[in-house]
Parts: C-alpha cells; sequence; structure tokens
C-alpha cells in the first residue's frame, strides 16, 4: 500500500514539470506556439487485499463442579423423664381383741293360752227354697260401749229382694231396720252381757250369736 502511494507522487511531479517548461522565446512574428497538452497517465493502483483475519476461536468448556451436601439430620435431643413411683403410706390396722364368747342359755317358757272370745262364730243357715242366710260376728264399738257385739250379714237367693230385715235379742225385744243391697255391715249390736242376737229375713232365722261376760 505504500508503494502504490509513492508511484503517484512521482507521475505527479514529472506532469508539473512538463506543464511549464519554456518554449523557444522568438520576438519576431512567430506563430504561437502550440499548446503543450500534458497528459498525465496514473498508473492503477495495486490493490492489496487485506491480509484474512484468522480468528482464532479457543472453546473454553466450563466445567462445573457439583458438591452433595449430604443432609444435615438435626436429632432433637432425648429427655429422659424421671420416673416417679408413688408409694402409698402403709397403715398399720390397729389390733382388734375378740370379745370373749358368750353361750346363751334359752329358757323354754311356757306361754298360758290366750283367752278364750267371748263371741261366737260366723253361722249360715238355708232354707228348702235355696234361700241363704249367712251372720258374721264381731267385738267392735257401739253406742252401748267400746267392746259390743255387732253382727253383720249376707243374703243369697232371695226373689224378689226383701226390703226389711230384723234383729232380735235374747230379751226378745225385736226391731226391724230397711235396707236394699245383699249385704249389710253393721245389721245389730248389743252393749249387753251375756247376750245374743238372730237376724231375720222374710221367715228365714239365723242360729244366734252370742256374747259371754
Amino acid at each position: 500500500m505504500l508503494a502504490g502511494a509513492v508511484l503517484v507522487g512521482v507521475v505527479g511531479l514529472v506532469g508539473l514539470a512538463v506543464a511549464f517548461w519554456p518554449g523557444d522565446d522568438d520576438t519576431g512574428d512567430s506563430e504561437p506556439a502550440a499548446p503543450v497538452v500534458t497528459v498525465a497517465t496514473t498508473a492503477p493502483v495495486a490493490t492489496t487485499a487485506p491480509a484474512a483475519t484468522t480468528s482464532s476461536s479457543t472453546s473454553t468448556t466450563s466445567t462445573t463442579s457439583t458438591s452433595t451436601v449430604p443432609p444435615t439430620t438435626s436429632t432433637a435431643p432425648t429427655t429422659t423423664a424421671a420416673s416417679t413411683t408413688s408409694t402409698a403410706p402403709t397403715t398399720t390396722a390397729d389390733s382388734t381383741t375378740a370379745p370373749p364368747t358368750t353361750t346363751a342359755t334359752t329358757t323354754a317358757t311356757t306361754t298360758a293360752d290366750a283367752p278364750a272370745s267371748p263371741i261366737s262364730g260366723p253361722s249360715t243357715v238355708t232354707g228348702d227354697d235355696g234361700r241363704r242366710l249367712t251372720v258374721t260376728p264381731r267385738l267392735d264399738a257401739c253406742s252401748g260401749g267400746p267392746e259390743c257385739l255387732v253382727v253383720a250379714f249376707e243374703i243369697d237367693g232371695f226373689a224378689p229382694s226383701p226390703q226389711t230385715f230384723v234383729c232380735e235379742f235374747a230379751s226378745g225385744n225385736r226391731y226391724e231396720f230397711r235396707f236394699d243391697s245383699q249385704s249389710v255391715a253393721t245389721a245389730c249390736s248389743t252393749g249387753d252381757r251375756p247376750d245374743s242376737i238372730v237376724v231375720e229375713i222374710d221367715g228365714l232365722r239365723s242360729d244366734p250369736v252370742t256374747i259371754s261376760n
């Protein structure tokens, strides 16, 4: 590239020298000198191709180093609970002295028989036509005193149903009473001792019930 520049410079200088070269200096009527034509010939400059640039590529291999970090295991501290043993207090039972054995002596006691009831028992009578009359005496309070002979009765088989009954005492006194049922709880009573009562209904008479002294 530098040689081409020098060559162009030399050719330029030669051209300038020819242009300014003096002709014949005639003072007569000579024809004017013909102009001098300077042809500058410029030689082609050889172009030098730029040197090929060789790119040297260096392949860099990046090596990654992988480190395996082992997992960290955190172990909780082990706490050992102290075993507590609760010992129940020892109770000492008081000594108990057993009482002496007592042998019971059983004496047979003879109980006297209870006194007989002063009144007679129940009585039932049955008529020829199938009618039935039952009287039941008891010892109870009445208008004649705290312990009277009181008589109740019950009938069965009477048709039509009777409307009256009679209480007959040992003295022969007779008292008639009205009723409208098959039984009467307190029909006759006496506070006299001894005494007896007979119940009569429609001609059917009961056995006498008595009370003693």
